[in-house]
């Protein structure tokens, strides 16, 4: 029995369209991963403000200190 052409290139043609869907699904995967990835390297805004905070805290103390310290004594 002769194969029908017809039947062979709608096999090729859906075999085709099955590989073009792996190939989609598979960047999709590629592209979810790699947000995720990114998703753990974004930055982090609470600690950059608590970060801040600290080294403002830090100043103020180290200026309150100063204060208390008094005015230098300079010599004549």
């Amino acid at each position: 029995m002769a194969e029908d052409p017809l039947i062979h290139q709608r096999f090729v043609e859906g075999t085709n369209k099955h590989g073009d869907m792996l190939e989609e699904a598979q960047r999709a995967l590629e592209n979810a991963e790699h947000a995720r990835d990114l998703e753990g390297r974004s930055f982090n805004w609470k600690a950059a403000i608590l970060l801040l905070i600290l080294i403002a805290g830090a100043a103020g103390l180290l200026f309150l200190l100063s204060q208390l310290a008094g005015p230098p004594d300079y010599l004549p």
